[in-house]
């Protein structure tokens, strides 16, 4: 799945690469979204710039990000759709047919059943384009991102994975739908895979949250911290959301619960 991920100086540049490669020409709408992006983790709830299309070009806007669940459903988001089924589900089917977008991001996150946290990168630097599709509510457009199965990259963490698409496909999942079905089955490139360990020097700097030390006898254990209990899923049937909250160490001053299609 794919709950939070980051944005950069060099995310806003890249949007800017692609629309010009695009369209040759930066609209007027497109600047002023690309002067709001700083750096920043986005959470679900959150607004953040997207890639959509616009009179047969490509533009950049900021929507929100997560489905809301209807009121009979109970409180939180739909922020994931799975690649499998998003285009037979009624609420990704519209949006997979003529509202897909690109959510660029610098780097994502995923955590293991152990909840150490995992940063995952495009090889080589450069910006990631996630594959997602778009839903109008009343207070405007907001968008989910979709998954797809873990490639070798991801295996060792987590079993799901955003669908990561090079500069070509992003274009083309935004404007050619004769490509969509072909773009949803693809497997994401590999990509590079960190962690809060590989950059901590033992006895080092303090470690602050996102890691603590504890004496046994003459050494000093690593351990990851404590993160809030995760209650365990409501079911397993990906035709009903599933309640959980949020990533297990940090959660967005503006999000208070989640709910994704199994994702």
């Amino acid at each position: 799945m794919c709950g939070r991920y980051h944005i950069n100086d060099e995310t806003a540049r890249q949007i800017e690469t692609l629309i010009r490669q695009a369209d040759e020409k930066l609209r007027r709408e497109s600047a002023a979204a690309l002067l709001r992006i700083s750096e920043t983790d986005v959470y679900p709830s959150d607004e953040a710039p997207i890639l959509l299309p616009a009179d047969g070009r490509i533009t950049c806007a900021w929507l929100r990000w997560g489905f809301p669940l209807q009121p009979d459903q109970g409180k939180g988001l739909v922020f994931n759709a799975r690649c499998e089924s998003a285009a037979q589900k009624p609420l990704f089917r519209d949006g997979i047919r003529h509202r897909r977008i690109v959510v660029p991001a610098a780097a994502f996150y995923e955590w293991d059943r152990a909840k150490a946290k995992y940063t995952f990168r495009k090889e080589n630097g450069g910006v990631l384009f996630l594959a997602g599709c778009c839903r109008q509510y009343k207070d405007g457009e907001h968008f989910v991102i979709l998954t797809t199965e873990a490639n070798g990259s991801m295996k060792p963490v987590h079993d799901r994975m955003p669908l990561v698409l090079s500069d070509t496909e992003a274009v083309d999942w935004i404007l050619d739908a004769g490509r969509t079905d072909s773009l949803l089955r693809q497997v994401p490139p590999p990509l590079e895979r960190s962690t809060e360990y590989e950059h901590m020097r033992f006895f080092g700097v303090p470690v602050g949250n996102h890691f603590r030390l504890r004496p046994k006898g003459s050494q000093i254990t690593i351990l990851p911290p404590g993160p809030p209990k995760i209650p365990a899923r409501k079911t397993d049937n990906p035709e009903n959301p599933v309640h959980h909250h949020g990533d297990p160490y940090t959660h967005s001053p503006h999000f208070h619960g989640n709910a994704e299609y199994q994702a």
